[in-house]
């Protein structure tokens, strides 16, 4: 495991107890990991596999007053893979969506994948059955610095109210050490935006 100065937030009522901002044009809570809300309002979803962490000091934009999720799993315990996850309400159906998010492994000793993926539900808390979600696709860990995944943009199903927004840590080739990945600027956010970083809510440090 890397030497790291972070909050470490083991609990899920910890994480769950701050109350998350989404960012202008971005309608996942705290998806961008901003100081001081660290990673108030994700949870994880598997305890017994994994944990998340606050970095304060790494941003995939190099943003000031920024930070990133730094997420870790030993899959050896029962073969599971490491999920992250907020809920995103006041959704519309109907309405076209996408989904991106930015990851960075900083080893490839360990071999494993993460994504960023979403499931809709009709009710106002991400309960009840899924009505269907997106799927953005792998960062891995053969592939170096920061890699950015998006799904396809695609309407949301008939009914629609809320959405858990998932980040996924999966360890791909058996018995490892356990695998590790910071993720920054995980976005659910209308495809008829014209930027994904955060320009038309007049943030600039993330323009390239």
């Amino acid at each position: 495991m890397r030497a790291r100065t972070i909050t470490n937030l083991y609990l899920v009522a910890a994480l769950t107890a701050t109350i998350a901002v989404a960012q202008p044009g971005n309608l996942a809570p705290n998806g961008q990991f901003d100081d001081p809300q660290g990673i108030g309002g994700w949870s994880v979803a598997n305890t017994s596999i994994s944990s998340l962490a606050f970095e304060a000091d790494v941003d995939a934009d190099d943003c000031p007053a920024s930070g990133a999720a730094f997420g870790s799993s030993d899959p050896s315990i029962d073969g599971g893979t490491a999920e992250y996850r907020v809920c995103v309400t006041g959704l519309d159906d109907a309405t076209t969506y996408r989904i991106t998010g930015r990851f960075r492994f900083d080893s490839d000793l360990v071999v494993g994948r993460a994504n960023v993926s979403v499931n809709f539900y009709a009710t106002t808390n991400c309960s009840a059955s899924d009505l269907g979600g997106q799927f953005a696709g792998y960062a891995r860990t053969d592939v170096a610095g920061w890699q950015r995944v998006t799904s396809v943009p695609s309407p949301t199903p008939a009914g629609t109210q809320s959405a858990w927004l998932r980040v996924l840590l999966t360890q791909t080739h058996g018995a490892q050490p356990e695998i590790e990945v910071l993720f920054d600027d995980i976005r659910l956010e209308r495809a008829a935006a014209i930027f994904g970083d955060g320009a038309e809510g007049g943030g600039t440090c993330r323009w390239n």
